[in-house]
């Protein structure tokens, strides 16, 4: 299972904190998979498989009390998905701040961009954890209408973290490790620029990781150099699994009273997803 098998080369690439990340992750859709398999051998998971239609077949799901405790994963996983943001922010904020010389500070400025920077990564958690229990249900409804045999059911449950999803065009563990590289360097990233931003910072360049993994993209970026703070904004990351960075360009710094009021935002989200699908809100994976 995906929260037990971290590959050679994904653990020399990633940093302590994106382990934990990767791990947090991994481990939730874990310990869902053990809990269908446990579930399996009840009374009501074998009046579920006895469904001859789809349409029986979903609104019997919709009554079992798997579904009910796979909503509360999804929930309970999300929330644990984002709570090493925090962490992650104040790593790029202290990083900044020390760059500069100047004392740490944590601003209604910060906080927003945190707010902003959780939603958006919460919602990427809340699908992929969506997505895993969709799977789940689409395996336990090929076994109802036998195209899967029911001894095999154990084996592909424990087989779709690897399972390309229709949905996504990837498989859970492949996007888990996405998010992990992505989303890690995002909030460090957010907590930077907002450092910068906070200490009248207004010129920065972007800083590639300077290896031959370096895509050329992100080449051309770093030759670009140097960019306002709003424009750098909208360039990270440039893509899945960016692990550029920024720098300041300038020793030069304005009145901090000039910046005052803006807010690092690296998501392609203006708005906030509190409304609709955040951590707080219906975690009902079958309505998606």
């Amino acid at each position: 299972m995906i929260g037990k098998i971290i590959t050679p080369v994904i653990k020399k690439r990633f940093s302590r904190d994106e382990r934990n990340f990767y791990n947090t992750l991994s481990n939730g859709i874990d310990e869902n998979l053990l809990y269908v398999l446990s579930w399996l051998k009840t009374h009501e998971a074998q009046e579920l498989l006895d469904s001859e239609d789809e349409d029986e077949f979903d609104e019997a799901f919709m009554d079992t009390v798997l579904h009910a405790e796979l909503n509360n994963r999804i929930q309970k996983n999300t929330l644990l998905g984002i709570k090493p943001l925090s962490k992650f922010y104040k790593v790029g904020s202290r990083l900044g701040h020390n760059q500069l010389r100047m004392p740490q500070t944590y601003t209604s400025e910060d906080q927003e961009a945190l707010s902003i920077l959780t939603d958006y990564v919460g919602d990427t958690i809340y699908s992929v954890n969506v997505d895993s229990c969709l799977n789940i249900k689409d395996i336990l409804m090929a076994g109802a209408l036998g195209a899967i045999a029911l001894s095999s059911l154990s084996k592909k449950i424990l087989e779709s973290p690897y399972t390309v999803t229709p949905r996504s065009g990837a498989t859970v563990d492949t996007r888990c490790t996405m998010i992990t590289t992505t989303e890690y360097g995002r909030a460090v990233n957010t907590g930077l620029l907002q450092a910068y931003v906070n200490d009248g910072c207004y010129k920065v360049d972007i800083v590639t990781a300077g290896d031959d993994n370096v895509c050329d993209d992100c080449l051309e970026i770093e030759k670009n150099n140097p960019y306002t703070i709003e424009e750098a904004m909208g360039l990270l990351p440039v893509h899945s699994r960016c692990r550029c960075s920024y720098s300041r360009a300038s020793h030069e710094l304005i009145d901090p009273e000039l910046m005052k009021g803006f807010v690092v935002n690296l998501t392609d989200n203006d708005y906030s997803l509190k409304d609709t699908s955040s951590p707080s809100g219906d975690f009902d994976f079958t309505m998606n």
